[in-house]
């Protein structure tokens, strides 16, 4: 049974394999050569250019997987179906649904590693990315502030710490002109002034800081305190923090989505409904992987029979449906017609009993 399990593994992989090289080698061609006159007229470098599409690399596999993976599920039980090997198979004893086994596995770990990317590698690099050609596009003398985020607060009810950051280096963290102030209970407070704050060891070091404790009313209490370095083992913010009010929305993940969220009571419902659906839509889509796998199992086992053209149009007819329910259910939901649950997760629950039905009524 193993061995069947790997000879159906191999068929599966290499046209898989195949079919996201050459979707990426596609999409590579197309966007450079749709973004040439951009890199010519700024004088991109080749090492830039490289790194680029390096970044843009991992927002592009969460778009292609379910793609190459329905095609590639397609092609390999249709070659199967043709030589009769699945009817060798079942004929031996071995049920359709053992025979669906490595398949589905390959479509759950396609949906985990989907939603590694899209968690931990595709929105920040993305991110980078259009840093990157901003920074190139910019002129000479202004392209370091590319990188830099200017008068930025961070206030932290929870925590009753409020900040406020002078010039913060998107790259290393660095923070330069930083003001911090600790609420204590009671109305006293304790403000530090710093120069530099750098992120050392998941830790805050503050420069050159002055440490000033004020009483309920304001009032000064005592000198001031003077310091070369502060290690901050107290603080609890990281990077991330302050990256979540730096960052549009569209590069966040759905942790710091959470994140803007909670930190954020006072948004509007239409903003907190249009954020809360993004959220949705970043935990929902890679079950999409799934979703294609199940589609494609009993249609493609099929194809020997029923043609490969007629049994391709089915299959991406459920595939472009699935698409077409989850952006009208998601437009719905950012417009308050649905909660954003329902508009996302709605149709990956509804394509999932498609797609399990499918399977079950194989013969």
């Amino acid at each position: 049974m193993k061995l069947i399990y790997r000879y159906l593994l191999g068929k599966l992989l290499l046209p898989l394999g195949c079919i996201l090289t050459g979707f990426t080698l596609l999409y590579v061609i197309y966007d450079m050569v749709d973004k040439s006159s951009d890199f010519i007229e700024h004088d991109f470098p080749a090492v830039a250019v490289f790194r680029y599409y390096a970044l843009q690399l991992p927002s592009f596999l969460t778009l292609i997987i379910p793609a190459a993976l329905l095609l590639g599920v397609l092609y390999s039980l249709a070659r199967l179906s043709r030589h009769h090997e699945i009817t060798a198979m079942r004929a031996t004893g071995i049920s359709i649904y053992r025979l669906a086994g490595p398949y589905l596995v390959v479509g759950l770990v396609a949906s985990a590693a989907t939603f590694l990317i899209n968690e931990r590698y595709a929105p920040d690099a993305a991110w980078r990315a259009e840093q990157l050609m901003a920074y190139h596009e910019s002129d000479p003398d202004e392209r370091s502030e590319v990188y830099f985020a200017a008068a930025l607060p961070l206030k932290l009810p929870r925590r009753n710490r409020d900040w406020f950051v002078e010039r913060f280096d998107t790259r290393d963290y660095t923070m330069h002109g930083v003001t911090m102030t600790q609420q204590h209970p009671g109305g006293s407070a304790t403000e530090y002034e710093t120069q530099r704050a750098l992120w050392i060891d998941g830790r805050w070091w503050f420069m050159d800081v002055t440490v000033r404790e004020f009483d309920a009313d304001g009032n000064l209490k005592g000198a001031p305190e003077f310091a070369l370095q502060k290690e901050m083992t107290r603080l609890t913010e990281n990077p991330r923090d302050f990256l979540s009010v730096i960052k549009p929305t569209e590069f966040m993940s759905a942790a710091e989505l959470r994140h803007y969220l909670r930190r954020n009571p006072q948004l509007s419902d239409e903003v907190r409904a249009r954020k809360r659906t993004d959220l949705m839509h970043r935990l929902a889509t890679p079950w999409v992987c799934v979703i294609v796998v199940l589609l494609g199992i009993p249609v493609g086992a099929h194809t020997g029979r029923q043609g490969v053209f007629a049994g391709v149009a089915t299959t991406l007819l459920f595939f472009f449906g699935y698409y077409l329910c989850q952006l009208t259910g998601e437009a719905l939901a950012k417009k308050e017609l649905l909660d954003p649950v329902a508009g996302a997760g709605a149709p990956v629950l509804i394509f999932l009993v498609i797609g399990a039905a499918l399977v079950y009524r194989m013969r």
